[in-house]
């Protein structure tokens, strides 16, 4: 049995026969004709087919249409003049009537919109039906199945995305020529250099927070000094990197992300490469090394302007003054604390610059797909910082550094 919707460009007909006119009205009802040629049939329909004219029309047709056992059936929409979905709902039921009797059906009409409505009207088959609904136990652990398999998936895309990365970047290492200079100063610009501002000013408030918190619970034991200790630990070894990485990840994931997604929603990606260049050149490697080579001065600055925003909060707020501060802090000062934290650095740009480059090309030609993913990329850039901030954590604990 085949079915074929067959548009066919007729002038529409107003009920006088006349060309139809904004002001003609239809004529009330609908009606259908069954004609028959040579072992052809032919049914013409005619009027309205709504809600409001099907109530013994639907009944006579469907019973006209299963009586047919003809190899082919014309089914001709041109004397139709208004068509809703309880008529295509009709009209379709009709057809598979016509199917079940294993005739040929094709369908005729003037009108582009009979044809759309006929198609969006269509029964679900009934193998597509979903079944009852399973019990709310099984539900969530299907639901948790789900989601560990698209964790899984992703790892591994993610995965597969950095050894693609790893491998252009040896690839350009041995010839420089065909890097991307000017797109990775602009990224280093855009990435680290316009970051500063936001991240010297979070800095500095975290910092005053803190110092200030961890001097009034020290306070009650008598031991105000102690909190600079505190602050040092806290600001170079923890806070810094993972409050500068925090806002990358918010500002750079998402922005590398909605980047390279506009750009595989638009074609250009694939413009990129029918011209036979790489997208990975062009697009990820720029974006990445700008960011792992701007990320260290971003937690420098970070731990700098912490300290200073620390020092502040413990001078306003005790009888410390700035000389004993100084003098307390680098006394008490590990350069050990101080390169813990910037050795995190590099791998925290690296997943971050993954991460959002990665979604990036995830994205279809929808924009919704983009949002989507933008906020993906900006939970899972977080979420792995984390991650490798606590594995460095555990590390340089059992290292004793």
């Amino acid at each position: 049995m085949t079915d074929r919707l067959v548009s066919t460009v007729l002038p529409l007909k107003s009920p006088s026969g006349g060309p139809a006119l904004s002001g003609d009205r239809p004529a009330p009802g609908g009606d259908f004709a069954v004609e028959r040629a040579e072992g052809a049939v032919r049914l013409r329909l005619t009027g309205l087919w709504v809600t409001e004219t099907l109530a013994g029309l639907a009944e006579r047709f469907l019973q006209e249409a299963g009586a047919i056992q003809s190899a082919a059936v014309s089914l001709d929409l041109t004397g139709v003049t208004r068509l809703d979905t309880a008529g295509a709902l009709v009209i379709n039921q009709a057809l598979a009537r016509l199917g079940a009797g294993r005739c040929r059906t094709e369908v005729v009409s003037p009108d582009e919109e009979f044809i759309r409505l006929l198609n969006t009207a269509k029964p679900v088959p009934e193998g597509d039906r979903p079944g009852p609904q399973a019990p709310a136990p099984v539900r969530f652990v299907n639901q948790v199945g789900r989601n560990l398999t698209d964790v899984g998936r992703s790892s591994l895309g993610m995965l597969s995305f950095l050894g693609e990365f790893l491998g252009t970047l040896g690839y350009l290492a041995v010839r420089p020529g065909e890097i991307r200079w000017t797109s990775l100063a602009f990224h280093m610009d855009q990435a680290g250099i316009r970051a500063i501002p936001i991240v010297s000013l979070l800095s500095f408030l975290i910092g005053m927070v803190v110092a200030y918190m961890g001097m009034n619970e020290l306070a009650k034991f008598g031991a105000q000094f102690f909190s600079i200790k505190m602050l040092e630990v806290t600001i170079l070894r923890e806070m810094g990197v993972i409050l500068a990485a925090v806002l990358v990840a918010g500002r750079s994931a998402s922005s590398f992300t909605a980047q390279i997604g506009s750009m595989v929603a638009n074609e250009e990606v694939s413009a990129i490469r029918a011209l036979g260049l790489s997208p990975m050149v062009l697009l990820v490697v720029p974006r990445i090394v700008a960011l792992v080579l701007t990320f260290p001065l971003l937690v420098f600055i970070a731990d700098v302007v912490g300290v200073i925003g620390g020092g502040t909060a413990i001078c306003l707020t005790s009888d410390i003054s700035v000389e004993n501060f100084i003098t307390q802090f680098n006394n008490g000062a590990k350069t050990n604390n101080f390169l813990v934290g910037l050795i995190k650095a590099p791998f925290c740009a690296l997943a971050i610059g993954l991460v959002g480059c990665y979604h990036g090309f995830q994205a279809s030609t929808s924009a919704e797909s983009v949002g989507f993913l933008t906020t993906a990329s900006v939970v899972k850039a977080i979420f792995l910082v984390i991650v490798i901030d606590a594995i460095f954590a555990i590390f340089f604990v059992n290292i004793g550094l």
